[in-house]
C-alpha cells in the first residue's frame, strides 16, 4: 500500500515545472511564490499588417491599424504606379488606436502596411508585459522649392521607431530617412507642394530599453521598379522602413519585407538627367533589453 503525503513544494498539480526552486517563466508563477513573473518577458515577435485601397480613385484613403496588445512601429506606403507621390502617415485616433495611412497620388490602388510590436509571451500574444508611451510627432512644413527639407525630433526620453514623409499633395518623392543625428527628415521634390516629416515615438517603463541603429540598403539599380533592400542585424526588429533619393524616384514608395528587412522601389519617371539615377531603402532597427 502506498500511502501519499500531500506537500507543499508544488503550487500547480497540472504544472510539472512549477515549484519553489523553478525557473522563472514569463506570466507564470513558477516558482509558487503566489505572483506571476514579469521580468522574464521578452520581445516574443513582430509582424507586417497591410491593406490594399480597394479604389483606384484618386485622393480615396487605405488605412490600417494592429491588433490589441500590439504597437505600431511605423507605416508605408506601396505601390507600382508611382501612386505614394503623398507619402504615409501616423494618426492616433485615440488612446487605443492607431493608424497607418496613405492617399492614392494616381489611378491605381496603394498599399499601407504598417510593423507592429508585441511584448511579451509568445504563447500568449493577449497579454502585454509592460506600460509603454507611443507619441506621433509632425515637423513643420517645409516650402515648396525642390530639395528643401524639413526634420523633427522624438523627445530625449523617447526612441524613434520610425519616420515616414507625407504631403497634402504630390511632392514626397524624394523619401525620407532617419538621420545620423536621430532626427527624421523629409524633403520636397519639386512638385509644388511642402512635405512633413512624421516621427513614432516610442518610450518603454520599467527595466527594459530599447537600443535602435540605422541600415542603408545598397542602391537600387535605374530600372523602373528596381529595388534596395536595407537589413537589420541579428536580434534587431525593422520597426520603421522608408525610401529616400535625391531625384524624386520614391513615388512607388516602400515596404516591409520581413521582421527585419524593408524594401524600396524606385518608380518610372524619366526625368531629363534622372535615367540614370536610383533610390536606397532606410530601415529602422530595434532591439529590446
Amino acid at each position: 500500500m502506498v500511502e501519499l503525503v500531500r506537500t507543499t513544494t508544488d503550487c500547480n498539480d497540472n504544472d510539472p515545472n512549477a515549484h519553489p526552486n523553478a525557473n522563472p517563466r514569463c506570466f507564470v508563477d513558477a516558482d509558487c511564490d503566489g505572483s506571476e513573473e514579469t521580468s522574464h518577458c521578452t520581445v516574443s515577435e513582430t509582424k507586417i499588417v497591410s491593406e490594399t485601397n480597394q479604389s483606384s480613385t484618386e485622393g480615396s484613403l487605405a488605412t490600417i491599424s494592429c491588433d490589441e496588445n500590439w504597437i505600431m512601429t511605423g507605416c508605408t506606403c506601396y505601390e507600382s504606379h508611382q501612386g505614394c507621390q503623398r507619402g504615409s502617415f501616423m494618426k492616433k485616433e485615440s488612446d487605443s488606436s492607431i493608424t497607418c495611412n496613405a492617399y492614392n497620388a494616381t489611378n491605381n490602388a496603394v498599399t499601407v502596411s504598417a510593423k507592429c510590436l508585441h511584448i511579451g509571451p509568445s504563447e500568449n500574444t493577449s497579454r502585454f508585459m509592460i506600460n509603454y508611451a507611443l507619441s506621433i510627432d509632425t515637423s513643420s512644413i517645409s516650402t515648396t522649392a525642390d530639395d528643401n527639407s524639413t526634420t523633427i525630433s522624438c523627445n530625449s526620453a523617447y526612441t524613434m521607431t520610425g519616420c515616414s514623409c507625407y504631403s497634402e499633395g504630390n511632392s514626397c518623392g524624394d523619401g525620407a530617412y532617419i538621420t545620423s543625428e536621430n532626427s527624421c527628415l523629409a524633403k520636397a521634390d519639386g512638385d509644388g507642394y511642402g512635405v512633413y516629416a512624421i516621427a513614432t515615438c516610442l518610450r518603454l517603463d520599467g527595466e527594459y530599453s530599447l537600443t535602435a541603429s540605422n541600415k542603408k540598403g545598397a542602391e537600387s539599380g535605374s530600372s523602373d521598379n528596381a529595388s534596395s533592400t536595407a537589413q537589420c542585424s541579428e536580434n534587431y526588429f525593422a520597426t520603421g522602413c522608408s525610401c529616400y533619393t535625391a531625384y524624386g524616384l520614391c513615388d512607388d514608395g516602400a515596404k516591409f519585407s520581413s521582421n527585419n528587412s524593408c524594401v524600396a522601389y524606385r518608380d518610372s519617371q524619366a526625368n531629363t538627367g534622372h535615367s540614370d539615377k536610383t533610390v536606397a531603402a532606410y530601415a529602422r532597427c530595434l532591439k529590446v533589453e
